[in-house]
């Protein structure tokens, strides 16, 4: 059983490199919210262990309680936010001593939902797609994969680099980005340049889409 989901994550690394137009990390991570969400609401809603975690935690952060809203299922959002309803009430009318109430944790937890669990499902899949992508960093398909695509980005090459172990892979990653920021980087001039008015008949090509990139590779892809 082990092996198996060896090679399945091993499959889906692999598809993800191969297929991805950004991130393929970023594209792993998404894709694994996403499916834990439409689970979620589909299937799980009822579950009385998930209700009662999710109770624990107050809800989503503000991100993740958006993306909940662009899976459409009004009835699934309903009945779990009908205890978060409930418990923020329960929480006001417990309110006591103003001063006292303003201090405790859960008033906190119900201001910054550092305890998101959909934010902590994303950080497991994102140590597990990150190991897996290291085991296999030799395979020839893999590194075929990468050299055609757009590469890691920054968040990820740093955090890829930093579980590295092996100093030629640490070299090959590094190359290997080097020269794709590099490529991206003369396409953003190269876009700017052709939006200057005196050159606006020149057609643009490739440097077409390179503003969209630059954002994913500083700042990651999100659903």
């Amino acid at each position: 059983m082990v092996n198996v989901e060896k090679n399945i994550s091993h499959m889906n690394v692999l598809d993800a490199v191969e297929k991805s137009k950004a991130c393929p990390l970023c594209d792993l991570n998404n894709a694994t919210v996403s499916k834990y969400i439409d689970d979620m609401l589909y299937e799980n809603v009822n579950d009385r262990g998930l209700r009662k975690k999710l109770a624990a935690r107050k809800g989503f952060c503000s991100f993740h309680g958006e993306l909940l809203l662009k899976h459409g299922d009004a009835l699934g959002i309903a009945i779990i936010h009908i205890d978060q309803i409930q418990l923020l009430l329960n929480h006001l009318k417990n309110a006591g001593n103003i001063l006292s109430f303003l201090k405790g944790p859960e008033h906190g937890d119900w201001i910054g939902h550092s305890n998101c669990l959909i934010c902590e499902i994303r950080i497991e899949a994102e140590k597990r797609h990150i190991e897996t992508f290291i085991e296999l960093i030799d395979d020839n398909a893999l590194r075929s994969y990468l050299d055609s695509s757009d590469g890691f980005c920054a968040r990820h090459l740093l955090m890829v680099l930093a579980k590295l172990k092996n100093k030629g892979h640490a070299t090959y990653l590094l190359e290997l980005h080097t020269r794709k920021y590099a490529s991206l980087l003369a396409d953003l001039k190269e876009f700017c340049r052709k939006n200057d008015y005196r050159f606006k008949d020149e057609h643009i090509g490739q440097e077409a889409d390179s503003w969209e990139k630059a954002v994913h590779i500083v700042s990651g892809k999100i659903l």
